[in-house]
């Protein structure tokens, strides 16, 4: 045997070696989580175990638990917040998460942003909401400015006034806006 075919047979013997390998388990913390959102906590246990299993089975380390508002016609199936059948079903999910090697975790709470009455409007969470006026440009235009979702009036604040015309050109009108009140020369055109 001359000295190439040597070095290949070496290589080849310790590539079978390599191959016989295992890799190691992957601890729990190194394993991917996911949130789980809890529609309604319409659960139950026979469907928590499979899903937990199946979560196992594909190599995740853990769920945090977000339970949160219900799917529209499923009612029946809705279990209250921290009731006692949903603490049972908490347990049994617990229980299983150990029996499966997988971490539960719970939000602190349905999913919502946190508050209460210490909190200022100015630190609340918010959201936007945006309105669509059509105009005919040409002449002074004295349109209304206000949220039209009561809900929502006595919260929101305008935080800007944007006009866009059939070409795309773009205006920033926030400054025409005077108690509730957009006042502004449209020039000629369709304006949004």
């Amino acid at each position: 045997m001359n000295k190439r075919q040597w070095i290949v047979l070496c290589l080849l013997a310790t590539g079978g070696v390599m191959q016989a390998q295992q890799w190691p388990d992957t601890p729990m913390e190194a394993r991917p989580g996911a949130r789980w959102w809890w529609l309604g906590s319409a659960v139950d246990e026979k469907n928590l175990t499979y899903n937990l299993e199946e979560y196992a089975r594909a190599g995740m380390g853990a769920v945090e638990i977000t339970p949160i508002y219900g799917v529209q016609g499923n009612d029946a199936n809705e279990i209250q917040f921290l009731s006692p059948r949903w603490m049972e079903i908490l347990k049994h999910t617990q229980a299983e998460g150990k029996r499966t090697s997988m971490e539960i975790d719970m939000n602190t709470g349905t999913g919502w942003p946190f508050g209460g009455p210490e909190v200022s409007i100015e630190e609340a969470a918010t959201k936007a909401i945006f309105q669509t006026y059509e105009i005919e440009g040409g002449k002074e235009i004295e349109q209304d400015i206000n949220v039209t979702d009561p809900k929502q009036q006595p919260y929101s604040v305008l935080s800007r006034v944007m006009a866009y015309d059939e070409k795309g050109k773009c205006i920033n009108l926030t400054a025409h806006v005077k108690k509730d009140k957009l006042q502004w020369k449209a020039p000629a055109g369709k304006w949004k």
